[in-house]
């Protein structure tokens, strides 16, 4: 019988933790290493509606990129959101699991992904890695291919690439973009690092306002694809990662999708 401290071990070795952020909180968030595991269900959020999936389907393991908690918590009320997810999990002998920062700073991982789905070449790490690996860290620095396009085409590309229902972006239309920075999920706080590196854009989710103004004082196009969409990629990447792992470890485990994830924000 595979146990769900096997498929940890096996995250880890595909995912290391050691890439994670010191505030980060990766790992197990709600289990038990004895619990018995026949499937991995892979998903972008640990949301009610996931982990109900995943209790139908007969996952015994849930791989989510964001954790389930966050800030330390003083109590489990099954009541609230959380606490009703984590009581579900232990009724139901359901192990949580996080790849957040980790999975999004190694080599190969989601800031990678995003840079090959767009066509990215020339890869540099905008952030690098404090342990020293020079091909790990947070965001990616890369250029269009070509000549590279305008603004507002590299918005219009960017959308399609990633399916969304619309992306926002600051700066002239008409500006030439060729190089460009990126960052998967809310990439705000990076604009320091982003503003020095001598880009003509930068592309990542949740941008604010004061940070938006910003960019266009310092004249760098800003690109707003929204949080899950710019993230949501890594869950077909990380069913064909674990898929693999499985099978190298000979292990008698189906890894599947979640099907019921969506984008919070509607658009009208």
């Amino acid at each position: 019988m595979v146990c769900a401290a096997d498929v940890i071990a096996l995250v880890n070795a595909c995912i290391p933790p050691a890439y994670a952020e010191a505030w980060d909180n990766c790992g197990l968030q709600v289990g038990d290493g004895r619990w018995p595991v026949h499937k991995i269900m892979v998903a972008l959020d640990p949301t009610p509606a996931v982990v109900d999936e995943a209790v139908a389907c007969g996952a015994g393991f849930l791989l989510t990129h964001h954790p389930l908690i966050f800030s330390p918590l003083k109590q489990v009320d099954g009541e609230t959101a959380i606490g009703g997810i984590i009581a579900t999990a232990c009724r139901h002998q359901l192990t949580l699991f996080a790849a957040h920062t980790n999975l999004d700073s190694m080599a190969g991982g989601l800031n990678d992904l995003l840079a090959e789905r767009i066509g990215l070449e020339s890869l540099s790490v905008l952030i690098p890695d404090p342990g020293g690996d020079t091909h790990a860290g947070l965001g990616r620095i890369g250029s269009l291919a070509g000549a590279g396009m305008t603004l507002e085409q590299l918005a219009t590309r960017l959308k399609d690439l990633l399916g969304a229902s619309g992306v926002r972006f600051c700066g002239d239309p008409m500006s030439r973009v060729k190089r460009v920075a990126l960052c998967t999920g809310s990439g705000s706080s990076l604009f320091k690092q982003v503003a020095v590196c001598g880009v003509d854009a930068y592309i990542t989710g949740d941008l604010k306002y004061h940070e938006v103004r910003d960019m266009e004082a310092a004249g760098i196009g800003a690109v707003d694809i929204g949080h899950f969409p710019s993230e949501h990629i890594m869950v077909a990447a990380v069913v064909e990662k674990m898929t693999q792992a499985v099978k190298n470890a000979g292990l008698p485990l189906e890894v599947l999708a979640s099907r019921c994830e969506s984008d919070p924000f509607q658009w009208v």
